[in-house]
Parts: structure tokens; C-alpha cells; sequence
């Protein structure tokens, strides 16, 4: 299940409190709340559509969450130094010359 790797990953990677990923935690909340809220954006009552909003707000919810919880996990990307030019001689002297 992804959130009990998350909360494996939490454990084994503390991290300070400002550095949480809030909004995904508040995205996972949301789609479980949402779920089990008789209270819909569009009522189940309305055929097929009420039914199907829950169907997709919720999962593209829980994605959402994984996806803010993996970029805040990926490290830092640091930039690669600058390559030097190679210098290129000109003639077989300047190749050989040291």
C-alpha cells in the first residue's frame, strides 16, 4: 500500500518539521475525507454522474498527493560544473610538445 511506504519512509528518514510536504499530506486527507463524506460536489442522486465525480476526484486526489510526496523526497539536483574547452593543436610540434 503507498502510504504505509510513506510512513515506512517517514521513519527511516526523519526530517525537521518545516520541511514536511504539507500539501501532500493535506491531499491524502482530502480524498480520504471526500470519500467518506455523504456530502458530494455533484449528489449521488444524479445518475451516473454524481457516481462518477467520486470516481475521479478521489484517485486524481491520492495521485496528486503521491506525486508532491515523491518530488519532495527526490534530492536536490546541484548543477554539474561547467566542462573546459579542449584545446586542439594545430600541428603535430604542438601535440608532441611538452
Amino acid at each position: 500500500m503507498v502510504f504505509g511506504s510513506v510512513r515506512r519512509d517517514m521513519a527511516a528518514h526523519p526530517v525537521r518539521q518545516s520541511q514536511q510536504p504539507w500539501k501532500a499530506f493535506f491531499a491524502a486527507l482530502f480524498a480520504l475525507i471526500y470519500g467518506a463524506s455523504p456530502i458530494d460536489l455533484l449528489p449521488d442522486i444524479l445518475p451516473l454522474i454524481g457516481i462518477v465525480d467520486d470516481a475521479i476526484i478521489i484517485p486524481l486526489m491520492l495521485f496528486w498527493s503521491v506525486m508532491l510526496w515523491r518530488r519532495h523526497r527526490r534530492p536536490l539536483r546541484t548543477a554539474a560544473p561547467a566542462a573546459q574547452p579542449i584545446e586542439i593543436a594545430q600541428t603535430y610540434e604542438d601535440a608532441t610538445h611538452r
